[in-house]
């Protein structure tokens, strides 16, 4: 993916204002994965999904799977497309692939079962883009998290966990408000 509104070095944390690239290079990767997914269900998530939440300049993918397995048999054909594979990486009942060198990862891309991480990642999503309150708590949370651990992604992202965690346990996903 060569778009200049995209990437960032790997462990790094910096925030950039939402832009409407990431839709753009969503669609265009979106593309290119269902070469190779055909129908499975492949959606933007994260940050970059949400319109006015700071986010990394990496696009995250979910694509929902019957099994892990299936996304395991996938390996040779996303690595012809750029995607490296990297197991579960820290989150039981994932399978994750990261696109692009390690000085400028692009693409995050999530599998997972659509009771499970796959699941969460929508719910979240779905959640944010109703409760505009949540995106700017969720924003502040963000930005104070990225001025502490700008070089210490996992702490970053660490430090995000209770709130999302919080998020998906109280609010609900329609425009009724919180719970």
């Amino acid at each position: 993916m060569d778009n200049p509104d995209i990437g960032l070095q790997r462990g790094v944390v910096k925030l950039q204002a939402h832009r409407p690239a990431w839709s753009k290079a969503f669609k265009v990767e979106k593309a290119q994965l269902k070469t190779v997914l055909g129908n499975q269900p492949i959606e933007h998530v994260g940050s970059t999904a949400i319109t006015g939440l700071d986010a990394k300049p990496i696009i995250d993918i979910a694509v929902a799977v019957e099994s892990l397995a299936e996304a395991e048999k996938l390996i040779e054909s996303l690595t012809a497309l750029g995607y490296e594979y990297k197991g579960e990486a820290g989150t039981p009942g994932r399978r994750f692939f990261v696109k692009g060198p390690e000085e400028k990862r692009t693409v995050y891309l999530h599998f997972g079962l659509s009771d499970g991480e796959f699941g969460s990642l929508i719910k979240f999503r779905d959640i944010l883009r109703v409760h505009p309150e949540l995106v700017e708590k969720y924003n502040e949370l963000k930005r104070a998290l990225a001025a502490k651990f700008a070089n210490d992604r996992k702490a970053y992202t660490s430090g995000k966990s209770e709130f999302i965690q919080r998020v998906l346990r109280d609010t609900r996903v329609d425009s009724a408000g919180p719970q």
